[in-house]
């Protein structure tokens, strides 16, 4: 892609669903990291991507790892190997 012709190799995106789902919808997330909490921080709770994904077309990742500390849990997850 053009980012890779300028030679970026990784690239850190941060933000909710509707920056992330586009990312989700093109295949271009190899991992995700996702923390939750007790507070709801900002008003996009959900993932804009192509119309509504349904079960099947939805972007399949794994979770690789789960960590609770005081209230908050973070979880990792990466690319499934079919993706």
């Amino acid at each position: 892609g053009a980012l890779a012709h300028r030679g970026i190799e990784r690239l850190l995106v941060e933000g909710g669903g509707r920056l992330l789902g586009p990312f989700l919808a093109e295949g271009l997330v190899d991992r995700l990291h996702l923390t939750l909490c007790p507070w709801v921080l900002g008003g996009d709770m959900g993932l804009a991507g192509p119309a509504r994904w349904t079960a099947e077309t939805a972007p399949r990742l794994r979770l690789e790892s789960c960590e609770a500390l005081g209230d908050e849990v973070f979880l990792t997850y990466g690319r499934t190997p079919e993706a």
